[in-house]
């Protein structure tokens, strides 16, 4: 039976180890699954993300694009602000050439220059000469600002137009660069995955090598374990008797206890009977003798209880 035992002991020891083994072989076995899956998975977002690399491109270079002519539109506003600027102050200037020149004008020749207080005389003609030249030449700087400010405006909306269309080529192409970045993000979160169950894989692999080769019979188990079962209650009444054998040295040292005590009553009684004889009766002797007799006869009784119980 011991040796029965020991040997369940260590085929449970190595039953352990067994599942613990099969366990850890099934779930490396869904862990290379799942890499499996997650690589294919993997492969299909990338072979995707591929055909939609040109229209990301163009996205990005219409993206661009639109920010160099939005850049370009801020410039040429600039420079059209410039220009009513200028213009503005050259209409002022002109203004002023102008009254100056009807100031003379209303004057006439013989008055006093505004400036001087001389006769304008024959200077006359000659002052209002320069202010007509002034004027002229103001009138011809304005007509090419205005110009320049046409050309920038022209160019201002062809820029406007440009940004427009711009826009709507982007709409087209808008939805493939939206699925282009969201796969982006499907694959970012398949290799965060995929490290994740590569380093599982390898902790199960070290697992695996940490409890090496084990050699389980699970028919030899059962088989032992059931003769095991069967032979435990004889064991354990083999076990139940020896203690009983261990006992019976206390067991007849007892009995001879007991037989002496029986002996000395029963000396106690034949004593107290021929006492009885030799004296006669006496009531009062006899229930004395007989409550003794009682006493002895129930100890004995006891003293047998006990030693039946033992």
């Amino acid at each position: 039976f011991d040796e029965l035992y020991a040997r369940k002991e260590n085929l449970e020891n190595l039953r352990k180890k067994f599942y613990e083994k099969k366990n850890l072989q099934e779930q490396l076995k869904l862990s290379l699954q799942k890499i499996n899956s997650l690589n294919k998975e993997l492969e299909g977002y990338t072979e995707e993300i591929e055909k939609l690399k040109k229209s990301v491109e163009l996205y990005d270079k219409i993206n661009d694009d639109i920010l160099k002519k939005e850049n370009n539109i801020k410039k040429i506003e600039r420079e059209i602000e410039r220009c009513k600027a200028e213009i503005n102050s050259l209409l002022k200037e002109r203004k002023n050439y102008e009254e100056k020149r009807n100031k003379i004008v209303s004057l006439g020749p013989d008055s006093e220059c505004p400036t001087c207080g001389r006769i304008l005389g024959e200077k006359y003609e000659e002052i209002l000469s320069n202010f007509e030249g002034k004027i002229k030449e103001i009138e011809e700087e304005i007509k090419e600002k205005e110009l320049e400010n046409s050309k920038l405006l022209a160019i201002l909306s062809k820029e406007r137009e440009s940004v427009e269309t711009l826009k709507k080529e982007k709409m087209l192409v808008e939805k493939d660069y939206m699925d282009y970045r969201t796969k982006e993000k499907l694959i970012e979160s398949i290799h965060q995955k995929l490290n994740e169950e590569e380093e599982r894989k390898r902790k199960l692999e070290e697992n695996l090598f940490a409890i090496g080769e084990v050699e389980f019979d699970e028919a030899e188990y059962e088989m032992i374990s059931n003769k095991v079962k069967e032979l435990l209650p004889i064991k354990n009444k083999a076990i139940v008797l020896e203690n009983e054998v261990k006992r019976l040295p206390s067991i007849e040292k007892d009995l001879m206890e007991l037989e002496k005590d029986i002996a000395m009553i029963k000396n106690d009684i034949v004593a107290c009977i021929d006492e009885i004889n030799q004296l006669g009766f006496n009531e009062e002797k006899y229930k004395a003798i007989e409550e003794k007799y009682a006493e002895a006869r129930n100890k004995c009784f006891e003293n047998r209880e006990e030693f039946r119980r033992t």
